[in-house]
């Protein structure tokens, strides 16, 4: 049947051997709430201040307002933002193993 082919194929040997190497190849990473207001990003000198705060010894004393690249917000994207301010980058997906994560939540390599 189906079924018993589909398991054949998901416990073939080495299967697992991968599952435990993706379980520590990737982190998935969420925002738990946002009720004020969607997350800032820092602000450079081309940006309008929203907000100050002390951090000026690392470089964040200054926040401004994230705008969404569409009507929904995806952490992904956020995050992709707030890397590129700080002049860092990284692969972050919003979806791990063909699967959608929900918008509040990305994947990256450890």
């Amino acid at each position: 049947s189906a079924t018993q082919v589909i398991c054949q194929v998901l416990n073939r040997p080495g299967v697992k051997a991968l599952r435990d190497l993706d379980a520590n190849f990737y982190i998935i990473l969420s925002l738990r709430n946002f009720n004020r207001g969607p997350p800032m990003l820092p602000a450079d000198s081309q940006d309008s201040v929203s907000m100050s705060i002390s951090g000026g010894d690392l470089g964040l004393c200054c926040w401004t307002d994230y705008r969404m690249e569409g009507t929904k917000f995806h952490f992904s994207e956020y995050l992709r933002c707030f890397l590129k301010k700080l002049s860092l980058t990284a692969d972050i997906w919003d979806s791990l193993d063909g699967r959608r994560l929900v918008p509040y939540q990305c994947v990256m390599q450890r």
